[in-house]
């Protein structure tokens, strides 16, 4: 009988231990991108893109997306991969890893926040005019000002 109720006892435990871990879900994401204001940009709401991946964006008035995709935590692997012949460059964001692509008309960046076990990417999407995506000093200025870290504690 003690055992069963030590096994009931480190399921129970085991199960608050991974709600915890499990991170932000769709509506938290949704509740902190409703937060976020971008100068020339509003806010479009949240998607589910796949499973376990939401999507936040945000439009500009020349037709500009600007996403946002919070992951599980296991696709940071995905983003290091040679895109166009190019490996993404590694780098530190707020003590983070982090990593920065470009290619012919995007500019992404990925950043691992193992403590909430998820992945935010962010990316901008249907340029009007523009032949290259946004630049990772524009895209880390866009980052400073929607905050993650509010998301991702």
């Amino acid at each position: 009988m003690k055992r069963v109720a030590v096994i009931s006892c480190l399921l129970v435990l085991l199960n608050i231990v991974c709600a915890f871990a499990a991170g932000p879900g769709k509506a938290e994401f949704d509740k902190w991108a409703k937060t976020v204001k971008l100068a020339g940009y509003s806010y479009g709401g949240v998607d589910q893109t796949d499973p376990g991946v939401f999507m936040a964006g945000w439009m500009s008035s020349k037709g500009d997306v600007l996403g946002v995709h919070l992951h599980p935590l296991a696709s940071f692997k995905s983003f290091q991969q040679v895109i166009n012949k190019k490996k993404p460059e590694s780098f530190s964001y707020k003590g983070l890893p982090a990593v920065y692509s470009d290619g012919s008309g995007f500019g992404q960046i990925a950043i691992k926040y193992e403590k909430s076990g998820k992945v935010i990417s962010i990316s901008q999407m249907g340029q009007s005019a523009q032949p290259k995506g946004l630049s990772k000093a524009e895209l880390l200025k866009l980052l400073d000002v929607m905050k993650p870290e509010l998301l991702l504690k």
